[in-house]
């Protein structure tokens, strides 16, 4: 029986699940493609995911015309099948230019690089630091337990040894 629609449907008309119990979905097949459809066409009004989906399609078209001829450009991870021609398109140089506006903005982020590396090596040893303390006070915390454990061990022998 399909949860959404309330239908008493076959198992050939349910979608497999193999997390589910019985190995099957609770929503038949319909009712499930309703709901990716509606889905999608919520998500078609957000621009990124129109511009996914372009890249997804061009990804796509590229794969199944030329299947053993494409590959990866190595920097921008863009699939293609001319890296010179590639290299020269607006999209790899946008990716290469890290997605800086203008030259200025890239010079900013040269004058100011060693000090966000030198800030990166200050997190990282602080990180290090704290994961260091960290480990300190569970040491000392199972080392404590194990006091407590020993006392309380010490007590009851000492408590069964008085009544025998």
């Amino acid at each position: 029986m399909c949860r959404k629609c309330k239908e008493e449907k076959s198992v050939a008309e349910m979608k497999r699940d193999p997390r589910n119990k019985m190995g099957f979905s609770k929503v038949c097949r319909i009712c499930e493609n309703e709901r990716h459809k509606k889905y999608r066409e919520a998500q078609k009004d957000k621009e990124e995911w129109q511009e996914k989906e372009r890249q997804r399609q061009k990804q796509k078209k590229i794969r199944d015309e030329h299947k053993n001829e494409f590959f990866a450009c190595e920097s921008c991870q863009m699939l293609v099948k001319n890296v010179n021609v590639h290299n020269q398109t607006e999209y790899h140089k946008k990716n290469m230019n890290n997605g800086w506006k203008d030259d200025k903005e890239k010079k900013n982020f040269e004058h100011f690089q060693p000090r966000i590396i030198e800030l990166k090596k200050m997190f990282v040893d602080w990180k290090n630091d704290l994961e260091i303390e960290k480990e300190k006070l569970e040491k000392e915390k199972r080392e404590q337990k194990l006091a407590r454990n020993r006392e309380k061990s010490r007590l009851y022998y000492l408590a069964k040894k008085e009544k025998m």
